[in-house]
């Protein structure tokens, strides 16, 4: 369950807590996420092994490509507190390829290079499973299918050369990274990185595209953002996933450029496919944006049973106002079964995300969740006659404004036997619920006052011993 405590919530990342509500919510890749969290340790989070594995089984388990390949790992080579078990391991790797992932389709394909993971190394099958990830445009993919169509096996120069090339599949999250080690590579005398880095190399090396990319940044940050946008589709051009992550947010949200959503989850796609973490959190912001104005057209155009499952998915996907939009369905009754308790749960999520109206709405909900519990406290208190507990639970729902329990409380002084019944008193109060509408209570106050009318007993100008707030709506 999430913390409500505000001290544990601003100690917990953001970006645990959205993807611990998504879980919650149904979304099963979510629960990777987590797993690479707790993993790598992120923001503040420590590392836990442990817990790392236990998400990565949950979402395995449940079809999710990215944590069959850590699975895979963990069991192939020992990782995170696994025995080693190289078929096992094996066998995640294929499960995962065979889903069409390309990370995938890239972890079976290295171990039919080197022989690992109970494979029989086969140049033949890596290529085939590389050549497949390289159509979904893997950077991996394309740079192993250039070392093992052009590099023989043997020699000290090649060895070198495939280990300098290795860092630049491994170790690079751009292409300027991967073209810097393939440099490397080039010089000790593997030729065909020559061709990439000239097939790459738009901007030569004086103005490289991670540098054009900060120089967007820091127009960025000065509110030149004609200037940003221009600097950042350079370096996006060029093959840098920071500058594609950028550009698509410009164009996804119309800074400095007119907005064009499908613009931007382009240029997000793209720099996800090059395995640029952060582009991974943009294409589920983008998704829960496009799902979100889809249920609030639903809604607004009165297809309110077509709405609420898309308020859902973006919730799922991690979007704060989703939450707290579904947050007022189910408190308003507005399409689905008043229920309050899913109310709160809701605006509490969202509120946990920064929600900036979702902390007043848990407040009111909570409150009308504690009248409701007093209002059923006075009512079963008032049929087992138990008559002073049900007059303070029915007075303390009363001066928050509940109807109901003001109607009831004048219920309590007429029926009451102990000796303490009070017609004006119950008068005053069923006089309070018919100004507020409540249903029955024009008809008891009619019936009170006849009742006192014909024993000649007429009412006091009295009013109850509180004065209620108005009830929320």
């Amino acid at each position: 369950p999430l913390p409500t405590e505000p001290t544990v919530i601003e100690r917990m990342p953001l970006a645990l807590v959205k993807f611990r509500i998504a879980a919650e919510l149904g979304e099963v890749e979510a629960n990777f996420w987590i797993g690479y969290i707790h993993s790598l340790g992120y923001e503040g989070v420590a590392p836990n092994p442990e817990k790392a594995l236990t998400y990565y089984r949950t979402a395995a388990d449940a079809g999710v490509a990215l944590a069959m390949v850590e699975l895979g790992k963990a069991y192939a080579w020992g990782q995170m507190g696994v025995k080693a078990d190289p078929a096992e391991g094996g066998r995640w790797f294929r499960k995962a390829a065979e889903t069409g992932h390309p990370a995938g389709q890239t972890m079976l394909a290295e171990c039919y290079l080197w022989g690992e993971a109970g494979l029989a190394k086969s140049d033949a099958d890596a290529l085939q499973w590389f050549r497949a990830a390289a159509k979904q445009t893997n950077l991996a993919a394309a740079l192993w299918i250039i070392l093992i169509e052009n590099c023989p096996s043997d020699g000290d120069r090649q060895v070198q050369a495939l280990g300098y090339a290795e860092r630049g599949v491994h170790e690079s999250t751009n292409l300027d990274d991967a073209v810097y080690w393939l440099g490397k590579a080039e010089r000790f005398g593997f030729a065909p990185a020559h061709a990439w880095i000239a097939a790459n190399e738009k901007l030569g090396t004086k103005f490289p595209a991670a540098q054009i990319r900060e120089d967007g940044a820091t127009a960025y940050e000065a509110k030149k953002m004609p200037e940003a946008v221009a600097l950042w589709q350079k370096a996006a051009e060029a093959g840098n996933p920071n500058a594609m992550l950028d550009l698509g947010t410009s164009y996804f949200y119309g800074e400095g450029v007119p907005k064009d959503r499908k613009a931007g989850v382009a240029w997000y796609q793209k720099s996800a496919a090059m395995g640029y973490f952060p582009a991974q959190f943009k294409l589920r912001e983008a998704e829960s944006v496009e799902v979100l104005q889809a249920a609030v057209d639903l809604h607004g155009a009165g297809k309110k049973d077509e709405a609420r499952p898309k308020f859902a998915q973006a919730a799922a996907l991690g979007s704060e106002n989703a939450m707290y939009d579904l947050g007022a369905l189910y408190e308003n009754g507005d399409g689905v079964p008043q229920d309050l308790p899913h109310a709160l749960m809701m605006y509490t999520r969202a509120e946990a995300l920064m929600q900036q109206d979702a902390g007043d709405a848990a407040t009111r909900v909570k409150n009308r969740l504690i009248d409701r519990a007093n209002v059923e406290l006075g009512q079963s208190s008032l049929r087992a006659n138990r008559f002073a507990i049900a007059q303070v639970a029915f007075e303390a729902a009363s001066a928050a404004g509940n109807p109901e329990a003001m109607l009831d409380l004048g219920l309590t002084y007429e029926t009451r036997t102990d000796g303490l019944a009070d017609n004006a008193k119950a008068l005053s109060c069923y006089d309070v619920a018919a100004e507020l509408d409540y249903p029955n209570a024009k008809e008891l106050a009619a019936k009170l006052r006849a009742k006192m009318a014909a024993a000649g007993i007429a009412k006091p100008e009295t009013k109850p011993a509180f004065t209620p707030k108005t009830p929320a709506k």
